[in-house]
């Protein structure tokens, strides 16, 4: 049966359970169809992103194949009719963001977008989920240490990756640091995390959080490069309103001390 999608996601004839041994569109299903669920931590409700459209484009090709597949998104998306038409299972977890430890029930594998299969639950994802929460919940920022070289890693890894030992340890940092490089840009694009054009000017700097012994990419509120100096100190300005999400830090502001 034709579907008709919108909103920039191709139309294809499929089904997904597998059941039709017909080639659809030049592409014999698989003798094995996969349970698959991609998860968004973006949900346009009007204009998708590109990287929404990438996602979906994704999901229609694993439905044509035969696969079942799920599309999980934090909340009421454009691209949700086209993909229900086209047999894809459309879930939303209404205001927040769809990281791996956040969708239940958990019976799907998790595939990415780059095809990549994981076991569920991740360790990583545990301690990303940790650093979200801490971020919401707290307004603090916190990294792992290696038991090893003692090395803290921001944000935390499940892996040292100097000697490669389990970091289960959780360390909360101060949220002040120092400039070790910045870019500020001129050029407006599409935010990807919002769908919307990104103000601009805005700054990128690369900051060594105290305590911590790698750097931690986020926003400056300074624009102005005459104002902006390697080693300038700086901490993190929360918001109001979090939600899980790494932009729960708005920015980082200089600070004298």
């Amino acid at each position: 049966m034709p579907v008709h999608c919108s909103a920039g996601v191709r139309a294809v004839d499929s089904t997904c359970d597998g059941s039709d041994s017909r080639p659809r569109n030049g592409l014999r299903p698989v003798n094995r169809p996969l349970r698959v669920a991609l998860l968004s931590h973006l949900a346009s409700p009007a204009a998708p992103t590109g990287a929404e459209r990438c996602l979906a484009e994704i999901a229609l090709g694993l439905v044509r194949r035969g696969h079942r597949v799920a599309a999980v998104a934090p909340g009421k998306w454009a691209l949700a009719e086209a993909l229900q038409g086209a047999g894809v299972r459309v879930e939303t977890v209404p205001g927040r963001p769809c990281w791996l430890t956040y969708w239940e029930p958990r019976p799907w594998p998790v595939v990415a977008a780059k095809w990549l299969r994981y076991a569920w639950p991740q360790p990583g994802a545990r301690r990303l989920h940790r650093f979200l929460a801490e971020l919401k919940d707290n307004c603090r920022i916190v990294g792992s240490r290696c038991p090893r070289c003692r090395r803290v890693l921001v944000p935390p890894r499940n892996v040292c990756g100097e000697c490669f030992a389990p970091m289960e340890e959780f360390v909360p940092l101060t949220g002040k640091g120092t400039v070790e490089t910045f870019t500020v840009l001129s050029f407006g694009f599409v935010d990807p995390d919002t769908g919307q054009q990104k103000p601009v000017p805005y700054t990128w700097a690369f900051i060594r959080l105290d305590g911590a012994d790698n750097t931690f990419n986020h926003f400056l509120e300074e624009t102005d490069p005459a104002r902006i100096r390697v080693g300038m100190r700086v901490e993190a300005v929360f918001e109001d309103q979090r939600r899980g999400h790494l932009l729960d830090i708005r920015h980082f502001r200089s600070i004298e001390e």
